[in-house]
């Protein structure tokens, strides 16, 4: 079963490298999409659902931001997927990575809305009275001074979340995407081999994440030395 592991795993990977770089790039393209748009989602909202002072408006839209919010954390990430697909976009005639990108959005930014929202809350409400004293707007005070520091705050937590939605990628070949994991079920589908491959894809993702986890501590450090 095991016998010339290492070579077989390095055939695997020479006789498919081009199809699986590829793939590779469909999953890295919808991860980073909607992770990036997800945190200027959650961003936005983040500012909204925490506004000291809101009006009447703000706290109508807050009230529907918590619901949709709540719905979406309540939902799994393939469902929303299928239901963007088959159901709510299914009349655009949008393309499966556009759907992807769109639905990893909304559920990277419920999720990183929530911690931006615990990040900003924790922040000294002295810090907004000050600069009211100093005669600066809540807007103005919230991105020019409060929300650096909540990213700051919420480095490694959002850096969990793009990990975590680099493996959740995994399932776009639900809507006809051929990411690295449809790739490598290809693969096992025309040479009747599935550890090599399998294991294959356990070695990419795991490249991936760490690959990001390196990332993650160096902007922490770079954040938490540049905040001293």
């Amino acid at each position: 079963m095991f016998d010339n592991f290492w070579t077989r795993i390095w055939r695997t990977l020479i006789d498919n490298f081009d199809f699986l770089w590829q793939a590779l790039g469909q999953t890295l393209v919808i991860a980073f999409c909607g992770f990036t748009i997800g945190l200027i989602i959650a961003t936005v909202v983040a500012v909204s659902l925490t506004h000291q002072k809101p009006n009447r408006a703000i706290r109508i839209t807050n009230k529907v931001l918590d619901i949709l919010i709540w719905i979406i954390r309540g939902t799994p990430i393939v469902v929303m997927l299928l239901l963007m697909y088959f159901v709510f976009l299914s009349q655009l005639r949008l393309d499966a990575i556009i759907i992807a990108i769109i639905a990893f959005s909304l559920y990277c930014g419920a999720y990183m809305t929530e911690i931006l929202r615990g990040a900003i809350n924790g922040i000294d409400k002295g810090q907004f009275e000050a600069g009211r004293a100093l005669g600066l707007s809540n807007w103005y005070v919230m991105w020019k001074i409060v929300l650096p520091q909540a990213y700051k705050n919420a480095t490694r937590s959002l850096g969990n979340i793009a990990i975590m939605t680099v493996k959740d990628t995994s399932i776009v070949s639900f809507i006809t995407i051929i990411d690295i994991t449809r790739a490598t079920q290809l693969i096992i589908l025309r040479t009747y081999d599935a550890i090599v491959p399998y294991i294959l894809l356990a070695l990419i993702y795991l490249i991936i994440v760490g690959i990001l986890t390196l990332a993650i501590r160096l902007i922490e450090k770079v954040v938490f030395r540049h905040g001293k």
